[in-house]
This record gives structure tokens, sequence and C-alpha cells, in this order.
């Protein structure tokens, strides 16, 4: 019985493991679509013609 309650626990942890890695893949991954996004917004409102108010 306290090998199987060991068991789960090291699944559980690997399990916790794995979607905490693929979070973290995630998050740069949108960080980087992030910069994309906004580099191109600044460059296009550097082309873009200026209007004073």
């Amino acid at each position: 019985m306290i090998i199987d309650l060991a068991k789960q626990q090291i699944y559980i942890i690997k399990e916790l493991k794995e979607k905490t890695s693929l979070s973290k893949k995630l998050t740069i991954y949108y960080r980087e679509e992030d910069k994309k996004e906004l580099n191109l917004l600044n460059s296009l409102a550097q082309k873009a013609p200026h209007k004073t108010f």
C-alpha cells in the first residue's frame, strides 16, 4: 500500500513537471509572438504620417 502511494506521488510529480515545462514553453512562445506583433505595430506607426493636434 505504501509502495502504491509512492508510485502515485511519483506519477503526479512527473505529470506536474511535464505540464509546467509545457506551460513555460507556451509562455515563451506567446512572448515571442507578442514581440513580433509589437515590432509590426511600431514599424507601421513609424511609416504612418504623423498628425499633430
